[in-house]
C-alpha cells in the first residue's frame, strides 16, 4: 500500500488530468492514513473544487472552511486568500449572495492592490457583483483589476476580465466602451472566444445593426455547434437569445419562439431571472408576429439547433442529474478516443453519441437516468435506443452518431439490446460509450474508483470492448 504522501500525489496527479473521482479515491485514503496540515489543506481545497465543478455547491462549502481550518499558522496570506474567496463563490452557488459578496469583500481587502493575486480576487468579486447586478461596481473593480494586471497574468485573467468588463459596460449602455472590450478580448489568449463573440452579438442588437448582428451570431453559432458540448448554460443561453433574434430578422416568430423558450429554461437553471424576466417582452413580440416559416439555409440550421436545445433540456428534465452523468461519461470517453488515436470529427461525433443516447428515456416513463440500466424490465426500456434515433432525426445527424445511439445497449459478447449484436459489429462510439458510462454511473454511484476499474476488468471480452478497457486502465497505469 503506497504511503500516505505517495496517495496525496497520485490524487493530484488525476485532479489535473480531470479525473476528479480517482483523484476523490487517493485523497479519502490519503486523508484516513493521516497527512500533515499543509496536504491536510491542499486536498480539502482540491475536494472543494471538484464538489464546485460537479454542481455541489453545499459540499464545495464545507471542503474550503476544512481547508481554511487546517491550514497552519506559516501559511501564506495569498495561500488563504484564495480558498476563502473560491468559498465565497460556492456560496453564491449555493444562493446565499449577500454573504458570499460581503465574504469576498472582506478577502479583497485583505491585499494590496499592487498585489499579484488582487487582480484575481477583483476578477472574482466582480462576477459575483455581476451575478448581483452591481454591474457599476463591477465596472469599477474589473477597472482596478486591469490596472494593476501584470504582464505574465495576462494569457491566465486577461479574456476573462475583458468579456466581463463587456458584459457590464453593455448592462450601463456603454456601448462603445463595451465593444472595445469584446474586440479587445478576441485578441487574447483563451479556448474559445464564444463569450466575446456573443457580447458583440448583442450589441448590434442594442443597435439594431441587423447585418451585423447577423455576421456574430452565426459566428456564435458555428463556434457552439462545432463544440457544443463543453460551454456552460449562461452562454447556451446568451446564444439562443441572439439566435432568437436572428429568427425575428427573417420574421420567422415560430422559430424565434422556440430559441427564446431554451434561453428562458437555462438562464432559470443558472439563476439568472434579471435576463429571464427581459425576454418576456421579445417573447410576447415574437408571438404576434405571422405563423410562417422562414426558407434560409441559416434558418434551417437555427431550426436543427432549437431541436438540439430542446433535446438536451428534456433530458434534464426527467433526471436534473443527468447532465452531470453526462459530463462524467463524455470526458471520459473523450479521453478513450484520444488514446485510441481517433481524429478529431470521430471525437465530435462522439460527444453526440454521450450526450444524446439516453434521449429516448424522456419517451418512455423512466424518471431516473442513474437507474435506468437495471430497469430491463420495463415494458419499453429496450426501445430506447431506437426512441432517442427517431427524435433526434430531425437534426440530420452524421451516420456515425445515429449507429452510436442505435448500438449503445449492444454488448461485445451478444447479450445487449435492440439488435443483438457482438464485437466489431457494433458502432464504434457505442463501445466507448458503454465502457466510459460503465465507469461514469458506477463512480457517481457512490463506488470506490479502484472498485469499478476491478469490475470493469472483469467485463472486458464480456460486455464491453476488451481494447477500451484496456484503454481505460491505461489511463490510469501510473508509478507509485
Amino acid at each position: 500500500m503506497p504511503s500516505a504522501s505517495a496517495l496525496a500525489a497520485l490524487g493530484y496527479h488525476f485532479y489535473h488530468r480531470g479525473y476528479f473521482e480517482a483523484a476523490h479515491d487517493y485523497w479519502s485514503d490519503a486523508l484516513e492514513r493521516g497527512v500533515d496540515r499543509t496536504v491536510v489543506a491542499e486536498i480539502q481545497d482540491g475536494l472543494g473544487r471538484m464538489a464546485a465543478q460537479r454542481g455541489r455547491p453545499g459540499d464545495a462549502v464545507g471542503h474550503f472552511q476544512q481547508a481554511l481550518a487546517a491550514l497552519p499558522s506559516d501559511a501564506s496570506a495569498a495561500t488563504r486568500a484564495a480558498i476563502d474567496m473560491r468559498s465565497a463563490m460556492a456560496l453564491a452557488r449555493l444562493g446565499d449572495r449577500d454573504q458570499a459578496l460581503r465574504q469576498a469583500y472582506q478577502v479583497v481587502q485583505t491585499h494590496k492592490p499592487s498585489e499579484p493575486i488582487n487582480s484575481a480576487l477583483r476578477i472574482n468579486l466582480a462576477a459575483l457583483q455581476i451575478d448581483n447586478g452591481l454591474y457599476r461596481l463591477a465596472v469599477d473593480t474589473l477597472t482596478d483589476a486591469l490596472e494593476h494586471l501584470g504582464t505574465e497574468q495576462i494569457p491566465r485573467y486577461g479574456y476573462a476580465l475583458q468579456t466581463n468588463l463587456g458584459i457590464c459596460l453593455l448592462e450601463t449602455n456603454r456601448i462603445s466602451d463595451a465593444r472595445a472590450s469584446f474586440l479587445q478580448a478576441l485578441t487574447l489568449p483563451t479556448e474559445s472566444t464564444i463569450h466575446a463573440i456573443n457580447g458583440l452579438a448583442r450589441i448590434a442588437i442594442v443597435d439594431h445593426r441587423v447585418d451585423e448582428m447577423a455576421v456574430w451570431g452565426a459566428r456564435a453559432f458555428a463556434q457552439m455547434w462545432d463544440t457544443l458540448m463543453s460551454f456552460e448554460p449562461e452562454e447556451l443561453a446568451r446564444l439562443a437569445e441572439v439566435l432568437g433574434h436572428m429568427a425575428l430578422s427573417f420574421d420567422d416568430g415560430r422559430l424565434a419562439v422556440r430559441l427564446f423558450d431554451r434561453a428562458q429554461a437555462l438562464y432559470g437553471r443558472v439563476g439568472l431571472w434579471a435576463e429571464w424576466s427581459a425576454l418576456n417582452a421579445v417573447l410576447t413580440a415574437a408571438e404576434q408576429l405571422p405563423d410562417q416559416q422562414a426558407k434560409t439555409g441559416m434558418a434551417d440550421e437555427l431550426r436543427r439547433f432549437a431541436v438540439l436545445l430542446e433535446s438536451m433540456l428534456a433530458q434534464e428534465l426527467v433526471d436534473s442529474r443527468a447532465p452531470a452523468l453526462a459530463d462524467v461519461r463524455h470526458w471520459m470517453a473523450d479521453r478513450l478516443a484520444e488514446s485510441l488515436g481517433w481524429t478529431q470529427d470521430e471525437r465530435q461525433h462522439l460527444a453526440y453519441v454521450c450526450r444524446l443516447a439516453d434521449l429516448g428515456l424522456s419517451a418512455v416513463g423512466i424518471s431516473d437516468i442513474h437507474e435506468a440500466a437495471g430497469q430491463a424490465d420495463h415494458p419499453l426500456y429496450e426501445r430506447h435506443p431506437e426512441l432517442s434515433v427517431r427524435l433526434l432525426d430531425r437534426l440530420e445527424l452524421p451516420e456515425a452518431v445515429v449507429a452510436g445511439i442505435l448500438d449503445h445497449h449492444e454488448r461485445w459478447d451478444g447479450s445487449g439490446f435492440p439488435g443483438g449484436k457482438s464485437g466489431a459489429a457494433i458502432a464504434r462510439a457505442a463501445r466507448i460509450f458503454a465502457t466510459a458510462d460503465m465507469y461514469a454511473r458506477q463512480t457517481m454511484a457512490g463506488q470506490r474508483h479502484r472498485d469499478v476499474l476491478h469490475h470493469m476488468q472483469g467485463q472486458a471480452q464480456g460486455g464491453l470492448d476488451p481494447d477500451c478497457v484496456a484503454a481505460l486502465l491505461e489511463e490510469f497505469t501510473v508509478e507509485v
